[in-house]
């Protein structure tokens, strides 16, 4: 989450996991509080003062395992790697609703934007989309910066794990979103050892009937997953 008043001046992404219970449909509580009692991590802006916003802003954990970030209040994104490095800075270049070049002064609140979020450009809502260019946003534009393009990666909100990697026969998967997932059993050989589906955010799978050794769960046709059978 975007946590807009961690201190007196700066804002911060704070992570952190739910007692969630998707089988329940409510959150588990221990010893009459809900967890968590504590963050996983938390993400300043490189010079954290230049992060500020008392509302809107968003945050996305990339599938690079960076992070994308937008001030709201500051019309300011920008994308940072696990290094806590800058990858690059964009500043909504609008001034109250009017286009103004691309690094422009601009003071709070005159470029108000809500939320930011990273889409590949083989994402499935662009299929037979006009996605032919249709003008600029800002004035003055930098027309070769603008037509570079990022990974063709899809992003992927399921964040899969699966454990444990060395087994003797039993695993289970967990994924956050709920949705419906294909998953594959090879052997190094590329033989196709089993095929099932998952849906509601677990799934336990049975390998005992399998020999001993390596396998790939293959999740999606693309996520690909090793596995000791012992």
């Amino acid at each position: 989450c975007f946590n807009n008043r961690v201190g007196e001046d700066f804002s911060a992404a704070d992570i952190f996991y739910t007692s969630w219970n998707m089988y329940k449909g409510d959150y588990d509580q221990f010893n009459g509080s809900f967890p968590p009692y504590e963050l996983n991590n938390t993400i300043t802006h490189p010079n954290p003062q230049d992060m500020y916003s008392t509302g809107l802003s968003s945050v996305q954990l990339l599938p690079n395992q960076n992070v994308l970030l937008c001030s709201g209040r500051q019309g300011y994104m920008f994308e940072l790697n696990p290094d806590n490095e800058i990858v690059w800075e964009y500043v909504t270049p609008l001034l109250m609703g009017q286009p103004v070049a691309q690094g422009a002064t601009l003071s709070l609140n005159n470029n108000l934007t809500f939320e930011a979020r990273r889409y590949p450009v083989d994402h499935p809502a662009f299929v037979d989309r006009d996605l032919s260019p249709k003008g600029w946003i800002e004035n003055e534009p930098n027309e070769d910066f603008c037509n570079e393009l990022t990974t063709v990666v899809r992003v992927n909100d399921r964040s899969i794990k699966v454990y444990p990697t060395i087994t003797d026969g039993r695993l289970q998967l967990e994924w956050n979103n709920g949705g419906k997932v294909q998953l594959q059993v090879y052997d190094l050989n590329g033989r196709l050892r089993m095929d099932m589906t998952g849906l509601g955010g677990r799934k336990f799978m049975d390998l005992s009937a399998l020999e001993a050794g390596l396998f790939l769960i293959v999740i999606d046709g693309e996520e690909v997953v090793k596995v000791v059978k012992q």
